[in-house]
């Protein structure tokens, strides 16, 4: 009888063992599937957040592009009119600061710039001209320098002074003070832009 008893609580024992295995193994199956199902909606989670801030990050070089480019040609956009008035308006004031006897000027009509002179021709901008003649009249050739840089100065307005011929009015040796001695003929290329 003691036998059996004794085989009896090993039998027991064993069952209890094997029936406490059992529950930590189902205990522990229960936590590896919730975190195994938590790891996977973090995971899912994860992927749509990646791919959002692929798609930010996708804007952004979009939208620094854009920046760089709204730079570029945003300057450029109070250049865009060929302000004739303005133009003439400075060209009268440069003529009564510098005292110069007569300025006369012709504008020729805008056309497209012609890129024969090795410059690049630029997408998404167009380039405008007018041929500027000046002819400018002077009591002395130093007046000359001196006009020309308030005219290379005159702002809101892209220009350059191409060329400039001079000659002498009076064939003598003596200068004359009070009518102009020296008459300049300037070409100055104006450009204008378009944006697009």
């Amino acid at each position: 009888m003691q036998v059996s008893t004794g085989k009896y609580n090993l039998l027991l024992a064993s069952s209890v063992v094997v029936a406490a295995a059992l529950i930590i193994c189902f205990v522990f199956y229960q936590s590896f599937e919730t975190k195994t199902a938590h790891y996977q909606v973090l995971n899912t989670k994860l992927n749509k957040e990646s791919k959002r801030f692929s798609r930010l990050d996708n804007l952004s070089l979009v939208a620094a592009e854009y920046k760089k480019q709204f730079n570029r040609y945003m300057p450029i956009k109070q250049y865009e009119t060929e302000n004739r008035l303005y133009w003439l308006d400075e060209l009268e004031k440069i003529r009564i600061q510098q005292k110069i006897p007569q300025l006369r000027y012709a504008i020729s009509a805008r056309r497209p710039y012609q890129y024969d002179d090795g410059l690049i021709d630029d997408r998404g901008l167009q380039v405008f001209v007018s041929d500027v003649k000046l002819n400018i009249s002077l009591l002395h050739e130093a007046d000359l320098m001196r006009a020309l840089r308030s005219i290379q100065n005159i702002k809101k307005s892209i220009h350059v002074i191409s060329s400039c011929e001079v000659r002498r009015l009076n064939s003598g040796t003596a200068i004359r003070t009070s009518i102009p001695n020296v008459e300049a003929s300037c070409n100055v290329k104006w450009f204008t832009f378009k944006v697009g």
